[in-house]
Formats: structure tokens, C-alpha cells, sequence
């Protein structure tokens, strides 16, 4: 599956993971704060990676099985693709049990997200745990 996506402030996916395939997220406009987890969860703090297409990270591969989640800092484009094909019938995320979701679960607790967001660098100069 291969889309571009766009990101405003105020918008975060849930904490997930894949176990069939990995993924590639490249920022082509604005910022975006991305989230990965160890193979613990909510165990280990979470690594908060910025992404920008006006910095030195505009992108991140994420292996299956690694719990992630993200948000914009303004506004992003993402161009995002996996080893996958879209099937609206089949679910292919696992929702991280260790915090609340919305809209049924397409969207991340943005109480939760505020927390992670307030730990993240204020540019675009790498991971920050």
C-alpha cells in the first residue's frame, strides 16, 4: 500500500504496531513527530524522532512489530508506503493496550499525545527520549 497522507496539528493515530510488514514514512512538507516504542511498549519510554522536510530526518522505516504513532508539529505531507495491499475488510493494526484511543479507534488520545509531544526536541535534530 502506497498513499500520501496528510497531517494537521491535532491530529494523531493511535499507538500500533504491524506483525506482517514494515513501513516507510518520508516527510515531503511541514513536520512530523514521530513515536517508536522497544519491543516492551509502555515499558520503555518512547523515542520521539522528527521528521522534516526542512531537516537534516525526513523519513523513517519502521520494522514489523514495532509500536508507533505520530502527530504533526503544524501541518505534514507523508508519503507512506508498506509491503501490503489494502483490504478495507481486514484490520492489519494492533492498538497498543497501554493507552486510550478515539473515534473507535482511528485516532490517538490526544491527552496521551500531549505528554509525548511536551518530550520531543523543538527542531528537527533527531530522536529525543
Amino acid at each position: 500500500q502506497t498513499i500520501l497522507n496528510t497531517w494537521t496539528e491535532g491530529s494523531y493515530s493511535p499507538v500500533h504496531k504491524h506483525t506482517d510488514y514494515a513501513e516507510t514514512f518520508v516527510v515531503l512538507e511541514g513536520t512530523l513527530l514521530f513515536f517508536t516504542w522497544g519491543a516492551e511498549g509502555d515499558r520503555a519510554p518512547a523515542t520521539c524522532h522528527v521528521l522534516s522536510s526542512e531537516g537534516p530526518n525526513k523519513g523513517i522505516i519502521v520494522e514489523k512489530g514495532q509500536w508507533h504513532a505520530m502527530t504533526a508539529r503544524g501541518h505534514a505531507i507523508v508519503f507512506e508506503t508498506s509491503a501490503h495491499r489494502f483490504d478495507k475488510t481486514k484490520s492489519t493494526k494492533i492498538l497498543a493496550p497501554w493507552t486510550s484511543v478515539v473515534d473507535g479507534g482511528l485516532n490517538g488520545d490526544p491527552e496521551y499525545f500531549r505528554g509525548l509531544v511536551a518530550g520531543c526536541p523543538a527542531s528537527g535534530g533527531g530522536a529525543h527520549r
